[in-house]
C-alpha cells in the first residue's frame, strides 16, 4: 500500500499524474509551515523525500531551495550527492543556489568534494563558490586551476578573479601568458581582482619574472587605471627585453602624463624593431596631446627629428601630423625635402593636418607632386581640409572645382562629386553639371546634381 507522498510504479515510468503533483504541491507547503516554526529537521527530511529522482524539475528545485533554506547538514550532503548526477537542470540548481548556503562548513565541504566529480559539474562548483565570496575555498580553487579539462581551467580561473588576493598575482600571470581561451580568462581576471596589496604585489611581479607574463602584467596594470604603476613603467622602457619595452610604451599611452614625453621621444628614435618604435609613437601622440603649452608638446618631438634615424623619422612626423600648430607644421615642411620615406610620411601628415592649416601645401602638392601615391594623398588631404575649412557653400564649391581639375582618376572625382551636396549653391549645381559630361563620372554627377537642386530650393514665398 502507497504512503501520501510515494510514487506507484506507474509514474516511475510515465512521471507523475495531475494528482501526484497536487500531492506534492501540498508536501511543499506542509514543509514550508515546518521551516517556519523552526523544525528545521523536520523540514529537511520531507525535503529530502521530495528530491527523489522521479520528481519533476520544479519540484526538485523548489525542495533544493528549501533544504539550503533549512541549513542543515543534510542539505550539504544533498547537494554534494546530487552535484554527482548527469542532469544539467540538477547542475544548474545547485550553482544557482550555492551561494545561498550559510556558514563556512558548507564551503569546506563543497571544496572538498570537487575532486570527486565530472567537468561540468567541477566547473559549476567553482563557480558557485565565487559566488559565495568565501576565501576559504581559494586552495582548492587554485588546484582546479591546473586541471586538464579546460572548462574547469577557465571556471576555476574566473573564480580566482572573484576571490583572488594578492598571493594570486604569480600564478594568474603565469596562466595570462598562455594562448587562447585560458590567457584571455587569466587576464580578465588579473583586471578585477582587488583586495590589499594587489596592485603592490602586481607591480613587483611585473618589474620580475619571464617577459611574457611582464608583458601581461604591464598591460593589466594600464587596463585597471593604476597611474601610481607609472614611475615604475618608465624604468622598464630601458629594459632588455623588447616586448616588455613596447608593453611599457603602451602603458605609459594611457598613464603617461607630461612627464613620460621626453622619455617616449627618446624610446621612439632608440627602438630596436617596428612594433616598439610604433607602441612608442602612438604612446608619444596620446601623452603630448594631453599637453597644454605648445612648445612643451612639440618641442621634444621637432628636436628629435635631426639625429633619429629614417625610420624613427616617419613616426615623428606622423606624430607631429597629429598634433598640428605652426612649429609642428615648419617641422613637417621641412621633411618634404628628405628621403622618399620621409617625404611620403610628411605629405600623409599634412593631408591628415587636423586643420586648414595646410590647406594650400596639399593643393599645391596635388598639382605638382610627380610620385603618384603622394599626389593621390595630397589630393585626398585638399577635398577634406577643404570641407572642413568652414567658408561657407560658395568657397567650399570653388575649392572643390579647383579639386575637380587636379583630380586624374574618376574615383578622385567621385571622391569629391560625393561630398559636393553638402555645400548646396549655385556653385555646387554648376560643378555637379559639367562632371555630368565626363562619361566616367556621369551617373555619380547627376545624383549630385539632384540633390543639390533639392537642398538649394528656394524657399516658399521668396
Amino acid at each position: 500500500m502507497l504512503t501520501r507522498g510515494e510514487p506507484d510504479e506507474a509514474s516511475r515510468i510515465h512521471g507523475p499524474t495531475a494528482l501526484e503533483i497536487v500531492d506534492m504541491d501540498s508536501m511543499l507547503r506542509s514543509a514550508q509551515a515546518v521551516l517556519a516554526r523552526g523544525e528545521r529537521d523536520e523540514a529537511s527530511r520531507i525535503y529530502k523525500k521530495m528530491m527523489a529522482a522521479d520528481q519533476p524539475p520544479r519540484i526538485r528545485a523548489a525542495a533544493l531551495r528549501g533544504l539550503t533554506c533549512a541549513g542543515s547538514g543534510a542539505a550539504r550532503l544533498t547537494y554534494i550527492d546530487l552535484l554527482k548526477t548527469k542532469d544539467p537542470a540538477i547542475l544548474q540548481m545547485i550553482g544557482a543556489m550555492m551561494a545561498d548556503m550559510p556558514g563556512p562548513e558548507a564551503t569546506k565541504a563543497f571544496a572538498a568534494a570537487l575532486p570527486a566529480l565530472g567537468p561540468e559539474a567541477q566547473a559549476g562548483v567553482l563557480a558557485g563558490l565565487a559566488g559565495r565570496g568565501d576565501k576559504e575555498a581559494l586552495p582548492a580553487i587554485r588546484k582546479a586551476a591546473d586541471s586538464d579539462e579546460p572548462s574547469v581551467q577557465r571556471a576555476a580561473i574566473r573564480a580566482m578573479g572573484s576571490l583572488g588576493d594578492a598571493g594570486n598575482i604569480v600564478p594568474l600571470a603565469a596562466l595570462a601568458a598562455r594562448e587562447g581561451d585560458v590567457g584571455s580568462a587569466a587576464v580578465a581576471s588579473l583586471n578585477r581582482i582587488s583586495g590589499p596589496g594587489v596592485n603592490e604585489a602586481m607591480m613587483k611581479a611585473a618589474g620580475e619574472g619571464k617577459a611574457p607574463e611582464r608583458v601581461k602584467l604591464i598591460g593589466v596594470l594600464a587596463s585597471r587605471g593604476d597611474r601610481a604603476a607609472a614611475p615604475a613603467i618608465t624604468t622598464w622602457l630601458k629594459d632588455s627585453d623588447a616586448s616588455v619595452r613596447t608593453a611599457a610604451c603602451k602603458a605609459l599611452g594611457v598613464l603617461g602624463g607630461a612627464e613620460a614625453l621626453p622619455l617616449l621621444v627618446e624610446r621612439a628614435v632608440a627602438a630596436e624593431g617596428a612594433p616598439e618604435r610604433t607602441a612608442a609613437a602612438q604612446a608619444l601622440a596620446i601623452v603630448a596631446k594631453g599637453v597644454q603649452d605648445e612648445s612643451a608638446r612639440t618641442g621634444p618631438i621637432i628636436a628629435a627629428l635631426a639625429k633619429a634615424p629614417a625610420a624613427a623619422r616617419v613616426e615623428l612626423v606622423g606624430v607631429l601630423g597629429r598634433l598640428g600648430g605652426p612649429a609642428a607644421l615648419a617641422a613637417v615642411r621641412g621633411q618634404l625635402g628628405g628621403e622618399a620615406a620621409a617625404r611620403k610620411a610628411a605629405v600623409r601628415a599634412l593631408a591628415d593636418w587636423p586643420d586648414a592649416a595646410a590647406l594650400a601645401d596639399v593643393q599645391a602638392l596635388a598639382r605638382t607632386e610627380t610620385d603618384e601615391g603622394n599626389r593621390t594623398l595630397a589630393l585626398r588631404g585638399y577635398v577634406g581640409q577643404a570641407a572642413a575649412a568652414g567658408q561657407g557653400a560658395p568657397a567650399t564649391a570653388t575649392m572643390l572645382e579647383e579639386a575637380m581639375k587636379l583630380a586624374r582618376q574618376p574615383d578622385e572625382k567621385k571622391a569629391v562629386l560625393a561630398i559636393l551636396p553638402k555645400f548646396a549653391c549655385p556653385e555646387a549645381l554648376k560643378l555637379a553639371e559639367s562632371a555630368a559630361t565626363d562619361p566616367a563620372v556621369a551617373a555619380e554627377a547627376k545624383v549630385a546634381a539632384e540633390k543639390i537642386r533639392k537642398l538649394d530650393k528656394p524657399a516658399p514665398g521668396k
